[in-house]
């Protein structure tokens, strides 16, 4: 990777350049960079109870139970009852109904009876109290799936106000119980309809994925080959403004979690558009390097706000260094499912069966599920673009300048792969997904920088970014709709 000139910097003067690295306090501004994560992080995992995780965990059992559910209906296969047995039969007492529900589906009322069974020896052993909605959703079940025990499909123990109560507090499950193989056709269909389309979607999306990952591997070789040729042109370092711009990283910190917590103080049911706008506001840290005495055409140049070497071109590439990153980012994948199964192995027997399940997931996704129109466009223009150009410009930008600064005297190629790791670690560690979505997340963040470094400016990273929360929006929201 040569050092030639790719973005338009303008170097200091070699006195200026000492004069900034001697005033900058780069030390204090990790002190605050890495407190403040740690803060995020383990701030988050102390949000576990039912209340603060509001309705993720059934919105997410619903497009699992949905997989499981069409996976069986297409292919008939009983075995994925037990596969799926120990992962799923965890949570609060909604969780566990719904559960019941599938065992119900999926190995028979028998089974399902066996699962009541269970709940109630677990409600006991760790004297949980049901709520009165749950109690009675609790009796109804066991009614209902006792008369499909003794062959009574037609669920006669049941009044039609039950029916409508597990319609109501059920949701898609409510439909799927009360709509059992040798019943009403239309009515299983109906219920059968939404779970075979969950699997015909992510199915579709994997295969679909693997062949864009397959043109994806070849590109990554070919750039990585280009990388190690000097055909690849990196940024230019040696401005001596590494230290100020850690200043930087951490007083947008410092903003954005001081807009988080006001906006939580205030307590309002703020839209996505004036979420988006308040969350804008932190970009007013990149007025510290200028206070710091640094011109503000230098500042855009050194992170890269400019609109790159081919105006046109540059969003196309982003697209591609995008696609680049899928190959790392199944690696990722399977990292991530590695250690949850071993968190799973080492907590089997010992955790508390109505723990929440901790599975990687955005607190948008909640918002999705109860989003209407108004609200989705909303987020979109947060995901796909606000949120882009604010963790583009800021770990992309500034703090990942400061890390080729302060790593140039390791040479240009091993300074990348040591500023996008640790740049993209950072990255990944504060979202909200949980530590067991940094191996994906890195991935993706590691494509994004990989755009960065290529060709000068932000404007391919930004690209590829809205892409990506394009994506996981569109398919979150066709999975959880109706």
């Amino acid at each position: 990777m040569s050092e030639s000139l790719s973005d338009p910097g303008l170097p200091l003067l070699e006195n200026d350049a000492a004069a900034a690295r001697r005033r900058s306090w780069a030390w204090l501004a990790w002190i605050v960079i890495i407190g403040l994560s740690a803060f995020m992080v383990f701030g988050r995992r102390g949000a576990t109870d039912r209340e603060e995780k509001g309705d993720l965990p059934e919105i997410l059992m619903k497009v699992q139970g949905r997989y499981l559910v069409g996976f069986n209906a297409i292919f008939h296969q009983k075995a994925i009852y037990e596969s799926s047995v120990k992962t799923l039969r965890q949570g609060g007492v909604d969780q566990r109904l719904r559960f019941v529900v599938l065992a119900n589906e999926l190995a028979g009322p028998k089974e399902a009876l066996k699962q009541l069974d269970l709940l109630d020896k677990n409600l006991a052993d760790y004297q949980v109290q049901l709520t009165p909605d749950q109690a009675q959703l609790h009796k109804i079940l066991g009614r209902l799936i006792a008369d499909y025990s003794q062959g009574r499909m037609t669920g006669p123990s049941l009044t039609e106000a039950q029916r409508e109560l597990l319609r109501q507090r059920l949701d898609w499950f409510g439909e799927l119980v009360l709509a059992p193989s040798g019943a009403d056709p239309a009515a299983r269909t109906a219920a059968l309809a939404p779970a075979e389309g969950t699997f015909f979607i992510l199915f579709g999306g994997v295969l679909l994925g693997g062949l864009i990952g397959l043109a994806g591997f070849a590109g990554l070789i070919v750039f990585i080959a280009f990388v190690f040729t000097g055909k690849v042109k990196g940024i230019q370092t040696g401005t001596g403004h590494g230290g100020i711009y850690a200043e930087t990283f951490a007083v947008w910190l410092i903003l954005f979690l001081g807009i988080l917590l006001a906006l939580s103080l205030v307590a309002l049911d703020l839209s996505p558009l004036l979420r988006a706008g308040f969350m804008l506001l932190s970009l007013f840290a990149l007025g510290w390097p200028v206070l710091r005495g640094i011109p503000w055409r230098q500042v855009r140049a050194d992170i890269g706000l400019n609109f790159g070497r081919i105006p046109l071109l540059e969003p196309i590439i982003g697209l591609g260094c995008y696609v680049m990153a899928i190959p790392v980012v199944a690696i990722g994948f399977i990292v991530t499912l590695v250690l949850l199964q071993v968190r799973r192995t080492f907590s089997e027997g010992a955790a508390n069966p109505f723990t929440p399940t901790d599975v990687p997931s955005h607190p948008i996704v909640e918002a999705i599920a109860h989003a209407g129109w108004p609200e989705f466009l909303g987020l979109i223009v947060l995901a796909c673009m606000v949120a882009p150009i604010i963790e583009e410009t800021m770990f992309r930008g500034v703090l990942y300048r400061h890390l080729r600064e302060v790593s140039a005297r390791f040479g240009p190629i091993l300074s990348f792969f040591v500023s996008a790791i640790l740049v993209s670690f950072l990255f990944a560690v504060i979202h909200p997904q949980g530590i067991f979505a940094v191996p994906v997340l890195m991935a993706l963040a590691f494509g994004f920088t990989m755009a960065r470094e290529w060709r000068g400016s932000l404007l391919p990273a930004m690209a590829g970014h809205a892409l990506n929360n394009g994506i996981a929006l569109a398919l979150a929201a066709v999975l959880l709709g109706d």
